[in-house]
């Protein structure tokens, strides 16, 4: 078994300039891309359309705290512009203030304060819908503590409300005084060497992740190629009449492909760090989550090339398939989307481990 498999690996691996490429590439390309996908993650916000309806302070308290969010740009409008600026996609949406905007919130009223336009096309929003819609519930909340107050020592006058606002104001700061803190669980014996995991994954680690597993899946794609060009040669029928079945060469051939793969995967995370600072020791210590979500994919390619007959056809679908899981996982990430067609990709369980 032993020397069939180090056979096989020669007869894969038979082209030593294309084992090369495949294991220098990916550092390349680290070395060309890094500072220009450093900077651009540094240097996005995404652009949100704000209407102020009423001009008042309230509207403005809401509009400032939502522009110093470090992913979020505001661009004042005019109520004309909100919609052609939507729909040549100057802004991601725009958010237009009612006109009573101050005064219904202190009111206590919230529904129907903000206006959302958006379309389609629009993915990132969310994060300033949420953004809004937590500095109007503060300034809700707050508005009906001073009215409660008011109401119950029956002193109704601007300069008590006003009091009792900011008292209310001073329980967010420097933090909300009741929050709730999700803390995984981890045993005391392991607490000590695991803290550092607990820390967030960064966005440049996630996209190198990301492309690492993107460029894996396409090299195992390419080496089962390799399969339509044995049986074109007629190597495969050979094989069968002299072992009798192709069972043990697709094991052996599978295995082989998947640990090289596997191997060259955990090189280059590993090597990663001596080349993007700040890379996350977080994916290290998931890493055996990752293979195995690896693997699954693994087996879903195995399972299109028995399926596929068209060597030209596989690769097309792997390539459509791999580049759909790389690009649209980030969208469901970013808009934290719940919905089950996001899960038929194999990014999206990749980040689920690291976030």
């Amino acid at each position: 078994m032993l020397t069939f498999l180090i056979q096989l690996n020669k007869l894969i691996h038979q082209n030593k300039w294309k084992v090369l490429f495949t294991l220098f590439f990916p550092f390349f390309l680290l070395w060309a891309l890094y500072p220009f996908i450093s900077n651009t993650v540094e240097q996005t916000n995404v652009p949100i359309g704000i209407v102020n309806g009423d001009k008042s302070e309230f509207a403005q308290i809401v509009t400032e705290r939502v522009d110093k969010h470090p992913r979020l740009q505001v661009v004042p409008l005019q109520i004309e512009e909100a919609n052609k600026a939507v729909m040549t996609g100057n802004v991601e949406a725009t958010f237009l203030f009612d006109i009573h905007f101050e005064e219904n919130i202190r009111a206590g009223k919230i529904k129907d304060q903000i206006k959302w336009i958006r379309t389609e096309n629009s993915f990132f929003d969310t994060f300033a819908k949420e953004k809004l819609a937590s500095e109007v519930m503060r300034l809700s909340l707050n508005s009906v503590a001073a009215n409660e107050i008011q109401l119950q020592e029956q002193v109704f006058d601007d300069v008590k409300w006003e009091q009792s606002f900011e008292h209310a104001e001073s329980y967010w700061e420097p933090e909300p005084l009741f929050m709730v803190e999700f803390i995984p669980y981890i045993s005391t014996t392991e607490k000590g060497d695991n803290q550092e995991q607990l820390d967030s994954t960064t966005p440049i680690s996630l996209g190198f992740i990301g492309f690492w597993y993107f460029y894996i899946w396409i090299v195992f794609g390419l080496l089962n190629i390799q399969l339509y060009t044995w049986r074109e040669k007629g190597i495969l029928q050979r094989i069968q009449l002299v072992k009798g079945s192709l069972v043990p060469f697709y094991q052996s051939f599978y295995l082989s492909t998947i640990v090289f793969a596997l191997v060259l995967f955990i090189c280059i995370n590993l090597a990663t760090p001596f080349v993007l600072e700040g890379y996350d020791e977080t994916i290290l210590s998931q890493m055996p989550g990752i293979l195995g979500i690896l693997c699954m994919t693994f087996m879903v390619t195995i399972l299109f090339g028995h399926f596929v007959k068209n060597r030209n056809q596989f690769f097309v679908l792997i390539m459509v398939y791999s580049m759909c899981s790389f690009t649209f996982s980030v969208f469901a990430v970013i808009s934290e989307a719940n919905d089950w067609y996001y899960y038929l990709l194999p990014h999206v369980w990749l980040y689920e481990i690291l976030l």
